[in-house]
């Protein structure tokens, strides 16, 4: 095994998706500047944070990306980052009913996690709305289920699974194509 010294950190590059209003901003400035900011503008040009993170004593970087709002339900190009080394977090506003009707959109993603390109995990946002809420958790999960990915909650108001969410989805990558490199 190689020396930990001797490599670069990797990075593992994780990409929001969601509809329109779904809270991905929030989340990544929740993930970002660890506070909730709602005066965010939307942007025309894709976006991404990096952050040093250590698990198993071995030092990652993460790179959050945060596509333009134009940019829906629509891939980053790859150029951009490694396919192995991707998550994709699928934001649903728990809030609104757009998960039954965007499922269709998601089916480019839903086929590279079919492959095994991806990490691919539903998110529920905004669920700190317990009056306003939609979507239970028994529906997500049975969502989830059908497509086989993970689901997850949280709350970019109060920070309640927001960086959970990005370290499941950084192991699941480690896990699964990261050490095979490094060993």
């Amino acid at each position: 095994m190689k020396d930990q010294d001797d490599i670069e950190s990797p990075f593992i590059d994780i990409l929001l998706y969601g509809a329109k209003d779904c809270g991905r901003s929030s989340f990544y400035s929740r993930y970002k500047n660890s506070k909730f900011d709602n005066t965010i503008p939307t942007s025309d040009q894709y976006s991404f944070y990096i952050k040093n993170i250590v698990i198993d004593n071995l030092d990652y970087k993460i790179r959050l990306w945060d596509p333009c709002i134009k940019a829906c339900y629509t891939m980053i190009p790859n150029e951009f980052y490694d396919l192995k080394n991707t998550g994709i977090l699928i934001l649903v506003d728990l809030t609104t009913y757009t998960i039954y009707e965007d499922t269709a959109r998601l089916h480019q993603f839903l086929y590279l996690h079919e492959k095994g390109d991806h990490c691919l995990c539903f998110v529920g946002t905004k669920n700190d709305l317990v009056g306003l809420r939609k979507i239970s958790s028994e529906d997500m999960l049975m969502i989830a289920e059908r497509y086989g990915i993970g689901y997850m909650e949280c709350s970019s108001l109060t920070g309640f699974g927001v960086d959970e969410c990005i370290m499941f989805t950084a192991r699941h990558i480690i896990d699964k194509y990261i050490h095979i490199r490094i060993l």
